[in-house]
């Protein structure tokens, strides 16, 4: 949480969501209207690795449904998260184009990921730290999107503490013919496409996109590219085999933090001028499905990834001193996994059971630009020359099984019982030096109920509580990075890594419910959630031996709020959630956890008059502390998003207008880490807006 790297990089619910605690698998005798699309409805797979009625699971979760993504203002797929409960994003281009989640308080500075991002169920996290790259997929290309919060590793392992997000793509036989095009005062060239068709009898799909970015900020440059295709190789609908490829490029400038009271906060500091980066993924895979009978099944999924980075990054160790190095990145990975899945003919139970293994081998190469103060950096060449700090290479090898049952007792009580175990191998060789080898095991246990407390023709509810262990594992950087800090004592530089730490963990209590109900004038669906989670052994920087070490605890409480009413044609959303991260070790014991804001507000809504819709959002952060000692704040900020689509048939062009109201404000910041009074922030974009067309083909 404090190093100087992790610095960088780093009440009352409303009237409206007064609700009566409840839960929710309709009775056949309601009579809710079934001819509107709830959310509370949907079947969900993230929840359970099966597929489960949104409103009957055991822990929290949302779905960001097709008709969302399609009328909601958003440029990225992260503004969409942003507007589920308990999620935010801090922009550190001021854009939206290099952002960082914190979810239920977690937050990984750049170091570090508390979130599993998957596509269709397969992890997207990087080799090296387990950060995720939220743009591999352009927005056409998805169908929706589950959020399930909370701890999950007993279903997902590492990294599933804080949330697992699946950005669904629609089946192949599904996928629309569409185009898309849009250009905008900040995006000035936005293209995406997505078809689908036959070839040979067998159902194939297709999807890219291509961004390019001028960015609010100087030096913010970037473009972002993707192809990828799926391609149905079984003639049997049954148990379809399907292979599919992803390729995507990035490459962009990064601003870098500027000094709170800037006069222009479009500026970068001349210590960020060489930092860029470049990054490209490509991906192989397949997945099957086998019927064992009605309500059973076994899949499959394969999939393998060959990425390369070559990255400059510059760390600002003080208000008038930085250290830049280039750093050289070949990340190769495969993984493997296999899942049953067997139900009982009654619907009564359900077991979920299967194993995952990967290895992932990783080159890494630092070369030194340049240390020195602001004039150094303004003097320096446009191309300066880079040396060879350091080289290495390694492996992270996992193998992981799960259980999952599901019973339900009842047409009330459902409950559910799983576990988790891993096991981690990580080993690295630095340059010619004797390689060093280290093993982890975690295992992670689940147990939850989901109860009906009423059923009636207009309402359901359903409540729910569950009980977890989930685990972090130290990222392969921080057990092994060969990146070195400059120190004025010696010996002169340290590395932050070290080999002996060992996974956080963390104990989850959370309940909730989930509400639906039907008037003559208006319907909806509510949500409620609550948790607790203690982790211990987190990793934070120890000043006694200037490296990393498992020394942090920390107890993350909060209240997670959501309504969506519906009343004629005019959907309003609403969240809320309340978030008290507190230290609970050290000095600082019983402080706020800095960079977590304490409160997380999302409003919208749509409102369509004939042909034409328009929407319009809001997102707002409070009460944000920007050091351990609670001394400095980083005002609240709100943003305002609006959106205005004219529907043509089968073509629809739209306004959108992001930052409405022009506020100014950073989403976040770090203290000076040499002493000073200085305040390094991350300044969001001003108003911009974009046109955009989307014609849907035959």
């Amino acid at each position: 949480m404090s190093t100087f790297r992790a610095l960088y990089h780093g009440c009352c619910l409303p009237a409206l969501v007064a609700f009566s605690l409840s839960t929710s698998s309709i009775a056949q005798e309601s009579r809710i209207d079934t001819s509107r699309v709830y959310e509370l409805e949907t079947v969900v797979k993230t929840a359970n690795r099966a597929a489960t009625v949104l409103a009957n699971t055991t822990s929290a979760t949302s779905v960001i449904t097709a008709g969302s993504l399609r009328r909601s203002p958003a440029l990225t797929v992260t503004d969409h998260l942003g507007r589920t409960p308990g999620i935010a994003f801090f922009s550190l281009d001021g854009l939206g184009f290099e952002p960082q989640p914190t979810v239920r308080g977690f937050y990984g500075g750049g170091e570090a990921e508390y979130v599993q991002l998957q596509l269709d169920g397969q992890p997207l996290s990087d080799a090296e730290s387990g950060l995720v790259n939220w743009f591999t997929i352009p927005l056409t290309a998805v169908e929706s999107i589950e959020i399930l919060r909370g701890g999950s590793s007993a279903l997902y392992g590492d990294a599933a503490v804080g949330a697992v997000i699946n950005l669904i793509t629609p089946p192949i036989a599904a996928s629309r013919n569409l185009i898309s095009i849009r250009s905008g005062s900040r995006v000035p060239f936005e293209t995406s496409f997505r078809h689908s068709g036959l070839v040979s009898g067998r159902d194939y799909s297709v999807y890219g996109g291509y961004t390019t970015v001028d960015g609010f900020r100087d030096h913010a440059k970037r473009d972002i590219g993707t192809v990828g295709a799926k391609l149905q190789l079984g003639r049997d609908k049954s148990s379809p085999i399907t292979i599919s490829t992803e390729h995507h490029w990035n490459y962009g400038d990064v601003p870098g933090p500027t000094l709170l009271g800037q006069d222009n906060r479009k500026a970068s500091l001349p210590f960020f001028r060489y930092d860029r980066g470049e990054e490209s993924i490509h991906r192989l895979g397949g997945t099957g499905r086998f019927d064992l009978g009605a309500m059973s099944g076994l899949e499959f999924s394969l999939s393998s990834q060959l990425r390369n980075v070559d990255a400059t990054e510059t760390l600002p160790l003080s208000a008038g001193f930085a250290d830049t190095q280039r750093r050289e990145i070949t990340d190769v990975g495969l993984r493997v996994g296999g899942k049953i899945d067997v139900g009982s003919s009654s619907g009564i139970s359900r077991f979920v059971g299967g194993v995952e293994l990967s290895s992932e081998w990783l080159e890494s190469r630092y070369l030194n630009i340049l240390a020195g103060t602001e004039a150094d950096y303004t003097a320096g060449p446009q191309s300066p020359a880079a040396a060879e700090a350091s080289k290495g290479d390694g492996t992270r090898r996992s193998v992981a099984a799960y259980a999952h049952h599901d019973l339900s007792l009842g047409n009330r009580l459902r409950l559910t019982a799983g576990a988790r175990v891993d096991v981690l191998q990580d080993r690295f060789q630095p340059g010619e030096s004797e390689t060093t080898t280290v093993t982890h095991t975690a295992v992670s246990p689940k147990l939850g109920l989901n109860y009906r407390v009423l059923s009636t023709a207009n309402s359901v509810t359903n409540v729910y509580a569950n009980v977890s262990r989930s685990f972090k594992a130290p990222t392969f950087d921080q057990l092994f990075d060969q990146r070195t800090i400059p120190v004025p004592f010696p010996p002169f530089e340290v590395s932050l890594s070290s080999a002996e730490l060992n996974p956080q963990y963390g104990t989850s209590f959370e309940g909730g419910a989930y509400h639906r109900f039907e008037t003559d004038r208006l319907s909806g669906e509510l949500s409620l959630a609550l948790y607790q989670i203690d982790m211990r052994d987190e990793i934070d920087f120890d000043l006694q031996i200037l490296s990393y070490r498992n020394l942090g605890k920390s107890r993350h409480r909060g209240v997670e709020a959501d309504a969506t009413i519906y009343t004629g044609p005019v959907t309003l959303r609403g969240s809320y959630a309340y978030q008290e991260t507190t230290l609970r070790f050290g000095e600082f014991d019983g402080n706020f956890v800095k960079a977590i804001p304490r409160d997380i507000i999302s409003a919208g809504v749509d409102i369509p008059v004939g042909p034409v819709v328009g929407s319009a959002s809001l997102k707002s952060s409070r009460r944000i502390f920007l050091d351990d000692a609670n001394t400095q704040r980083l005002p609240s900020y709100t943003t305002v998003d609006a959106r205005l689509g004219y529907d043509f048939g089968r073509a629809t062009i739209s306004l959108e207008v992001y930052n409405l109201l022009d506020a100014t404000f950073s989403t976040t910041g770090f203290p000076d880490p040499g002493g000073s009074d200085a305040v390094f922030v991350f300044p969001f974009t001003d108003r911009h807006f974009r046109l955009g067309a989307n014609v849907r083909l035959p």
